[in-house]
């Protein structure tokens, strides 16, 4: 038996908070879709994720100020770019882990 993929749901535009592991930044995008499985989000080219790359994010939910433990654990499964000033990113959850 082979498991099927969620099919991505376009939603209306969301933003997302995402943490870059490997340089501590943080970058802001927009949510195109999303599925149980992962989002597919537009970010600026500054961001420069590559696939493979372990990132947190959060979904805003309109407060400024965002607590680190309300972030989620995800992973960048493909990035492509339409323009210079873009990048299509598609970003997979992972499961948290439980904390001792």
């Amino acid at each position: 038996m082979v498991a099927q993929a969620a099919p991505f749901v376009t939603v209306s535009s969301s933003a997302i908070k995402v943490l870059d592991l490997l340089t501590n930044r943080y970058h802001v995008g927009i949510v195109r879709e999303s599925s149980d499985a992962g989002f597919n989000v537009e970010l600026p080219a500054s961001a420069r994720f590559h696939a493979g790359q372990r990132v947190r994010f959060v979904l805003a939910d309109g407060q400024a100020i965002v607590a680190k433990r309300s972030m989620h654990r995800g992973f960048i499964t493909q990035v492509s770019s339409e323009d210079a000033i873009r990048l299509n990113v598609r970003l997979a959850r992972l499961p948290e882990t439980a904390v001792a």
